[in-house]
């Protein structure tokens, strides 16, 4: 739901005789669930600009008195937050409007998140959620008891988790593949009660954490949020301090000779680039090879209550300019 505002600006040179008023009339629309700011390079807001709210529109009128040569007036757009580059009208560059001899002319100027330069190979909405699936390429059966949350779904911590096959290629499953890294990022907001846990939790798996395979894990355990990679003959563990009862964006990355780096919201939060020597050990070899929500070994299986509102997989480890790039994109939810 776009919700609307108008604002009403002067930019005041002087007052001779017999110089007509400019206008600009322009109408921002930002198409992201994150506050923007657009900023102009001149008049009294070309320091704070103007901010616009989360999938709102703004609408601003300049009027320029006073000046006989008027020169275009330029906009970039920023995140309020990071201050990181918007594009307006899908570009990076700033936006150029030139002046017109009446309000009436009206131009409209979108606000949207560059999308990261390597694509992703899959990328999952929860709330594609029908009821008994998640869509996607491959899709992700659900069990138990799962229900949709503010922004995504909720998994209980006690029966509910997804699964779905990936094949054998592919980098999550198998660490050996992918010359370049992995990456996986997911938006979450972990329950407080894994504050609580003492032994791991899985959010994902596909290994990682098993005695006798390899692959990746993402769990909570002792108040920390643990992102696990282990290779055939190498583990990798990072971990931060848990982030409860708020909405948070998780990315983890990953290449041989980088180690494992987890962010949080595209900060840098732990890290591991020696890692530790295990004996040689293989995939896991099941048919249901990808888990969300709890560990892919045998019983006792380990869930964790949390919530997700989507996932998103890279075949190469990003680096912090793609690592930021996806964190404006996809929590947006845009896919």
């Amino acid at each position: 739901m776009l919700i609307e505002h108008t604002l009403s600006y002067a930019f005041i040179v002087s007052t001779p005789p017999n110089v007509p008023d400019r206008f600009i009339t322009v109408i921002f629309q930002n198409k992201l669930n994150r506050e923007a700011r657009v900023v102009p390079s001149k008049g009294t807001h070309n320091n704070r600009g103007y901010v616009v709210g989360r999938n709102s529109l703004v609408n601003v009128s300049i009027i320029i008195k006073g000046e006989k040569t008027v020169q275009p007036v330029t906009f970039r757009g920023e995140d309020l937050e990071t201050q990181s580059t918007f594009m307006l009208n899908k570009s990076l560059s700033p936006i150029s409007l030139t002046s017109s001899d009446t309000p009436d002319v009206v131009t409209s100027i979108s606000i949207t998140a560059e999308a990261p330069h390597v694509k992703p190979i899959q990328s999952w909405l929860l709330l594609s959620f029908d009821g008994s699936s998640v869509s996607g390429s491959p899709s992700l059966s659900v069990y138990g008891e799962i229900r949709v949350s503010d922004g995504g779904l909720h998994f209980d911590g006690s029966t509910s988790f997804m699964d779905t096959h990936i094949k054998e290629s592919h980098c999550l499953h198998d660490t050996e593949f992918c010359s370049k890294g992995f990456s996986f990022a997911t938006k979450l907001k972990i329950d407080e009660a894994a504050n609580r846990y003492t032994e791991p939790k899985f959010i994902l798996d596909t290994g990682g954490h098993g005695e006798k395979t390899r692959g990746v894990s993402l769990f909570v355990e002792n108040q920390k949020l643990v992102a696990e990679v282990t290779t055939k003959n190498m583990t990798y563990r990072a971990a931060t301090a848990l982030v409860l009862e708020e909405w948070i964006y998780v990315m983890m990355t990953f290449k041989k000779d980088l180690g494992v780096l987890l962010y949080y919201d595209a900060h840098l939060r732990g890290t591991d680039n020696k890692g530790s020597p295990v004996p040689v050990i293989h995939p896991v070899d099941t048919n249901k090879n990808f888990l969300i929500g709890r560990n892919i070994e045998g019983l006792p299986y380990q869930y964790a209550a949390f919530d997700m509102a989507s996932l998103t997989v890279f075949e190469e480890c990003l680096h912090e300019g793609d690592v930021n790039r996806a964190f404006l994109f996809f929590w947006s939810g845009s896919k």
